[in-house]
């Protein structure tokens, strides 16, 4: 019994250490990331808030030669300015620390720390998920503002003592990423959840519509909930792009090892759960289902109720003989497989950041070639390359950028009514001369097939840029007359002579 005594003394002294180490732990590991990993979208982002903070707020697409009268959206316009101004003012290695610390945040705010002992295996959980997903992205924003949400409704004391945050939260949120409209169903959620039959609490019912009413306050009015439709009802997205993918496309020990835990668990103590937690496990579980890039806000609305189910279990232990021993030593043996898990996904991430680097994944050299062409008709370049030729080629617009996807409507002639299937179709040797002259296209940018083309799955699922569909591309050009004129190791160029 006195050994068993010293071993539970010893796991509680330890646990808040190794939580600290842990979190620093987390905070280096973005932060190596992020200054080593270029997001595709990164460069959109900077350009479209220079151009807000220069002209004001844009209307018509900027950027693309396809769609160049497209009524745009920028549902993250306020965003793009916050990148436009910290990547000039603090450079990209400041902004690689204000995101780490964004992360950080993110997982610290949703945590009820009451709880010490049982913070650190969902933390850990958490952060494996975010840390396999983190660059310089507005989706870090999203995490944060999802985690402050979740802290204040998840309960219902900290929902009234905090409520009237909620509009204020709402209100930035509309301005800065477009999954506002998950916090508007999240709230909502919580205040049928948290009615009473005998007594309809008024307050959080005005605190909702309050909530709805102020995501009209931005510079596009109704017309943001109109662009968010029209995203979230594009089923093709699922069948395109990686990170839109259901989850069996890309698996993760650290989001299947959360889930076994809530369902046993869970299962156990449903009972004791409230309406609230079931009904936003089970929203946010359905979206990680739908799309990988869902998963985080699964993990981040499970954080708390995993630990709730901890401490109940350790509760129950103590009926058992030496049952809060045994506990005790369960939950040590997940905290080493879940930190196991966080070092394998960080070292994923980290090779994969290098590989999605600038100087290794960007054309470099192929953008300063350009930059000194007399250019008098567009230029062909990969979805993955739109968002940085915005950025480091602003005097040239681009066939597709990471903002089009979704961009369809019934276009004036000589525009394309989706850009997106234009570029899946010239990419699968689809009516590509078509496609040339439509758009005037007098050069080609293409990546060397020596590059490990895996990685360009991670912009192209249904269409992906394969060895055998550069060389068909490159045969094609050749028999049409075009000459390669520019080639480096990352890129060549093929021009209309």
């Amino acid at each position: 019994m006195k050994i068993h005594s010293h071993l539970l003394r010893f796991m509680q002294i330890k646990f808040p250490l190794v939580l600290t180490a842990f979190a620093v732990g987390f905070f280096l590991a973005c932060t190596v990331i992020s200054m080593n990993l270029l997001d595709s979208d990164f460069g959109w982002h900077v350009r479209l808030g220079e151009i807000i903070v220069r002209q004001g707020i844009v209307r018509i697409d900027p950027f693309s030669y396809t769609m160049p009268s497209y009524p745009f959206i920028d549902h993250e316009w306020l965003s793009n300015i916050i990148f436009y101004v910290f990547h000039k003012e603090i450079g990209w290695q400041g902004m690689a620390i204000l995101f780490s610390v964004l992360a950080v945040c993110a997982v610290g705010v949703i945590i009820p720390w009451k709880e010490k002992r049982f913070v650190l295996l969902p933390a850990v959980f958490v952060s494996t998920v975010l840390v396999s997903r983190f660059a310089i992205r507005a989706q870090v924003v999203e995490w944060l503002l999802f985690s402050i949400l979740m802290r204040i409704v998840l309960r219902r004391e900290w929902l009234r003592k905090w409520r009237w945050v909620l509009p204020i939260l709402m209100l930035a949120w509309v301005n800065l990423h477009g999954s506002f409209a998950l916090g508007i169903v999240v709230i909502f959620l919580a205040c049928i959840s948290y009615q009473d039959v005998r007594r309809i609490d008024w307050v959080i019912i005005w605190i909702a519509i309050c909530s709805f009413l102020v995501t009209f306050i931005n510079p596009y009015g109704w017309s943001i909930w109109h662009e968010i439709w029209m995203q979230a009802s594009d089923t093709s997205l699922h069948f395109s792009i990686v990170e839109w993918g259901p989850f069996w496309t890309r698996p993760d020990l650290a989001f299947a090892s959360m889930i076994g835990l809530v369902a046993a668990f869970g299962w156990r103590y449903r009972s004791r759960l409230t309406k609230m937690q079931l009904l936003t496990a089970g929203c946010t579980f359905m979206l990680s289902l739908s799309a990988v890039r869902h998963i985080p806000l699964f993990m981040i609305s499970i954080a708390p109720v995993t630990v709730d189910l901890l401490s109940w279990a350790n509760s129950e232990s103590r009926t058992y003989p030496y049952g809060e021993i045994r506990f005790q030593v369960l939950y040590r043996i997940l905290i080493v497989f879940s930190i196991s898990v966080f070092l394998i996904e960080f070292l994923g991430a980290i090779r994969g950041a290098v590989g999605f680097s600038e100087q290794e994944f960007y054309p470099v050299e192929a953008v300063v070639f350009l930059r000194n062409q007399q250019i008098t008709g567009h230029i062909f370049a990969p979805y993955a390359w739109g968002g940085y030729l915005d950025w480091k080629l602003p005097e040239q617009k681009v066939f597709i950028d990471g903002r089009m996807p979704s961009f369809r409507w019934h276009a004036p002639a000589g525009e394309a009514d989706s850009a997106f299937s234009e570029y899946r179709n010239f990419v699968a040797g689809v009516n590509q001369q078509h496609i040339i002259d439509k758009y005037v296209i007098s050069y080609i940018l293409l990546p060397k097939d020596n590059k490990d083309i895996s990685s360009w799955r991670q912009f192209i699922w249904f269409s992906s840029l394969s060895n055998q569909v550069l060389q068909s591309v490159r045969e094609g050009l050749l028999a049409e007359g075009w000459v390669r004129v520019h080639a480096d190791a990352r890129a060549e160029i093929y021009a209309d002579r």
